[in-house]
């Protein structure tokens, strides 16, 4: 797997990409979790966009979480889309309003990841994520 990070001026934005490629354990509560670091320089968040890919034959098992660093848990996807296949999503804190809670959280640290398959038969894996935070 691959890690990008990204340092930024006020004002910019602080870039991370984890191209993980990790099997998402089937009808497994803890799930799979991947992180990217991110050096904001001591700034805060005033937008946060984070993108993913997850291959799956059935998204309405899977509930994925962005965890920041100071361990504020924002639901991304919670067993939408019934048996469509594949989730590549991008969300943005300026157009989904349960991301506005990370607006002013530090930028610096672990932001984690968590995808979760909730149901039993379909599986799939998490291909890669990214994370852009304007500090």
């Amino acid at each position: 797997w691959r890690l990008t990070l990204g340092v930024a001026e006020a004002g910019e934005a602080v870039d991370g990409r984890n191209d993980a490629d990790l099997a998402i354990p089937d009808a497994t509560p803890a799930g799979v979790a991947s992180v990217i670091t991110l050096d904001g320089d001591g700034g805060a968040a005033t937008a946060v966009t984070v993108e993913i890919d997850i291959e799956h034959t059935y998204i309405g098992d899977l509930q994925v979480d962005l965890v920041s660093p100071a361990n504020t848990m924002v639901r991304l996807h919670d067993q939408d889309g019934g048996g469509t296949a594949d989730l590549a999503r991008r969300y943005d804190s300026r157009t989904m309003p349960a991301l506005e809670v990370l607006v002013g959280a530090a930028v610096d640290g672990p932001w984690t990841l968590v995808v979760r398959d909730l149901a039993q038969v379909d599986v799939g894996r998490l291909v890669w994520w990214s994370i852009s935070v304007t500090v």
